[in-house]
């Protein structure tokens, strides 16, 4: 089944609020008009500047961030619901995200 998000569950088992920094979205450029058109978290909107050309580094390909620091924060011993609109279905291979966090840790998927 192909789909036009990608939903990734981010859960902090930190003892302190963790931030979202970076997030490279690396993805099949397949068809051609492919795009990554926004990112969320929990709904809130993030980013959202339609980028047509693989890997998408977000922020730094674009203005910063949107919405409020909060919405980029997860708490200690919580889970954040991360998703990325893309403008066709993907293919079911080829899509990786890495999620770096002001801890200097990552996490990446798949």
């Amino acid at each position: 089944p192909f789909t036009t998000t990608l939903s990734l569950t981010v859960t902090n088992t930190a003892m302190r609020t963790i931030t979202i920094t970076n997030i490279p979205v690396n993805r099949t450029d397949t068809p051609s008009s492919q795009k990554l058109e926004i990112a969320r978290v929990d709904g809130n909107t993030i980013w959202d500047i339609n980028d047509n050309s693989p890997p998408s580094n977000l922020p730094d390909e674009s203005p910063p961030w949107l919405g409020s620091l909060g919405d980029r924060q997860v708490e200690p011993s919580s889970s954040r619901i991360l998703t990325f609109e893309f403008f066709n279905n993907l293919v079911a291979t080829g899509n990786s995200v890495t999620i770096t966090f002001d801890n200097g840790c990552t996490a990446k998927s798949p």
